[in-house]
């Protein structure tokens, strides 16, 4: 057990260095909003990869159900992603340095639920780790292989909100514009990449 765990840290620190939708989400809400939110953000995706694990250790059973809906659950995420990016690049950026109320910050935390749930990728990408360890462990420490990952994933995530929060007072409007319009591109480009346009290229 004590060598899947410690695998696991390692591949999610590995993975934790990839960039993505909701690493280009946590830096704006890190920056713009502050720690706290970006906690919020984390803990929402950390409990998306938590449901994606759960399915992953019995994916056997639910191969065939991803196979069925995989084309429906991309164009769903596909298109809340767009609509993430979209709103990115033409929103007005305001700093505030005042404290987020709580139920603003819930709202982070499904935003990023939300980003991890509806991103079949993620899905595929936890089934495919799975996989690729299901032969080297047992039930159990397979379990304790995908927590320990989607742990030090969340841990990295953490560190990464409190160090950029720390000096988002040396960053004005102009450098939040830019981060969101970088943001919302990668967001659309990987919903039309990734998610949208295989879906239409298997029907042309």
């Amino acid at each position: 057990m004590l060598t899947a765990i410690a695998t696991g840290i390692i591949v999610g620190f590995i993975l934790s260095l990839l960039t993505g939708p909701t690493f280009f989400s946590l830096l704006k809400i890190s920056i713009s909003r502050g720690f706290r939110s970006g906690i919020y953000f984390s803990f929402g995706v950390f409990l998306g990869d938590l449901i994606y694990i759960s399915l992953a250790v019995i994916f056997s059973i639910l191969v065939a159900f991803e196979d069925q809906y995989r084309q429906l659950i991309s164009i769903v995420g596909g298109l809340f992603l767009l609509g993430i990016g979209l709103y990115y690049i033409i929103r007005k950026v305001t700093i505030s340095n005042e404290p987020t109320k709580i139920l603003r910050n819930t709202a982070y935390f499904f935003k990023g639920f939300l980003m991890c749930v509806l991103n079949p990728i993620m899905l595929l990408y936890w089934i495919t780790i799975a996989t690729k360890f299901t032969e080297s462990y047992n039930q159990t420490e397979l379990i304790g292989f995908l927590g320990a990952t989607s742990i030090t994933i969340l841990s990295s995530d953490v560190s990464k909100s409190y160090f950029v929060s720390k000096y988002r007072s040396h960053i004005n409007e102009n450098h939040i514009l830019w981060l969101n319009r970088v943001a919302g591109v990668v967001i659309i480009g990987y919903a039309v990449f990734r998610l949208l346009i295989p879906v239409i290229l298997k029907h042309v």
